[in-house]
């Protein structure tokens, strides 16, 4: 602020030693205030940061105080802490990660200060954006993981920056983390699935061609299963996607939600096929029961009778992963409370809605003769496929067993689990 003051009076600016003094009797006249202006946008968008889970923290040259009252304005909490460089060169290396932490506002702060508050957010696990105008802001530009520099900055600071601001207008930067983000969950969602989807295949194939001394998929049938499970579900799984910070508690949200999902869904499938294998080859069965021997049964099996037995145990196989994988739908994003076990509760009934609908499809290729030849489908009776589907709700009771207590986890002795 600058006072402009009138005096009628004449006198010495200084007195006799030369300190300043001023004339007697002023009158103000008038006060000129000068200060930033803030950008008509800048509260909304430090909002929107706060509503995307992005912490904000302000590193500058300039006097803390001053800094902090800027931020005020703009719409920072009143509750921020204010720091000083003067303060951080006297700290050791953990005080100094613990101020970077908790502290709001940065002042007095030198270029080399700059990168290291990036670097201490950065070993707290932090993933830290990095936003400047000139040469002082390019260590801490090249530290942080992403670089954003204005279009109005220095040449050095354009040059190591990863984004550069368009008419050095940052508003549109939480729309582009909160898209950043959408894209990050879409696609951890829909890898989850197909983990579960392609390790269980795997295990289901090393166990059977044991079992079996064959390959238990055919092509088309094998289709069937990537069609729609890990085919038509992961495109609405992206196109839905929220953003937002997926919390894990300190787990692996990925481990806890596909390890048990394929490994008990391996073993169901695996059943499965067992039971409808031996249930149409009669001289298994007969083996089973005692009224052959094991020699016996050698010379009864032939390619045509075998064949036949197989064809349907792989029709109820694939049926078996097809249920499972619909099911896994709304675990991934539970509805309800009752789904609640692999991930968070969402209340989003598009995917349970989409897993009812896409198994109305699967149960049409089954039923509809055209469809089920072309698919190389064998036809399933009414009990068969109902049987199939309440293994597949046992499973599904099973797995999320697993999850809501942490069986693995305690098996293992590792902490998987994001609960």
């Amino acid at each position: 602020m600058l006072l402009f003051a009138y005096s009628s009076t004449v006198t010495q600016m200084q007195d006799a030693a030369g300190n300043p003094v001023l004339p007697p009797n002023l009158q103000p006249l008038g006060i000129l205030l000068f200060g930033d202006e803030l950008r008509h946008d800048a509260r909304e968008t430090l909002e929107e940061f706060r509503q995307a889970g992005i912490q904000i923290k302000v590193i500058s040259g300039d006097n803390p105080v001053t800094v902090a009252a800027l931020a005020k304005q703009a719409g920072l909490s009143n509750d921020i802490i204010a720091v000083s460089g003067q303060d951080l060169a006297q700290m050791n290396d953990a005080e100094f990660t613990q101020t970077a932490e908790d502290g709001t506002i940065f002042g007095r702060i030198t270029p080399e200060q700059k990168a290291r508050l990036v670097k201490s957010l950065q070993s707290r696990g932090h993933y830290v954006a990095m936003m400047g105008d000139g040469v002082n802001d390019v260590l801490s530009l090249k530290q942080a993981n992403v670089g954003i520099a204005m279009e109005s900055g220095s040449q050095a600071t354009r040059g190591v920056a990863d984004i550069m601001l368009i008419k050095d207008s940052f508003s549109a930067l939480p729309k582009t983390f909160l898209e950043g983000q959408r894209i990050k969950n879409g696609i951890a969602d829909i890898s989850k699935l197909f983990m579960v989807r392609i390790f269980s295949f795997i295990l289901v194939i090393i166990a059977l061609g044991m079992i079996t001394f064959s390959f238990p998929f055919g092509i088309k049938t094998s289709t069937i299963v990537t069609l729609l499970t890990v085919g038509i579900p992961p495109f609405f799984v992206t196109l839905w996607a929220k953003p937002g910070k997926q919390e894990t508690g300190g787990g692996n949200s990925f481990l806890h939600f596909v390890v048990p999902a394929t490994l008990t869904l391996s073993l169901a499938s695996i059943l499965v096929y067992v039971y409808f294998l031996a249930g149409n080859f009669k001289p298994f069965l007969a083996w089973a029961s005692g009224a052959i021997t094991f020699e016996q049964l050698t010379q009864l099996i032939t390619p045509q009778n075998f064949s036949t037995a197989q064809a349907i145990a792989e029709t109820a196989l694939i049926t078996m992963q097809v249920f499972a994988g619909l099911l896994l739908l709304p675990f991934l994003k539970p509805p309800t409370a009752i789904w609640v076990g692999g991930e968070r509760l969402s209340r989003d009934w598009r995917f349970t809605i989409l897993a009812g609908l896409v198994f109305i499809g699967y149960l049409l290729l089954l039923t509809v003769p055209f469809l089920r030849h072309f698919f190389e489908l064998q036809p399933l009776s009414f009990n068969a496929i109902f049987g199939i589907g309440l293994v597949a709700i046992l499973w599904a009771l099973g797995v999320r067993s697993v999850w809501r207590y942490r069986l693995l986890d305690r098996f293992l002795g590792i902490k998987i689990s994001p609960f």
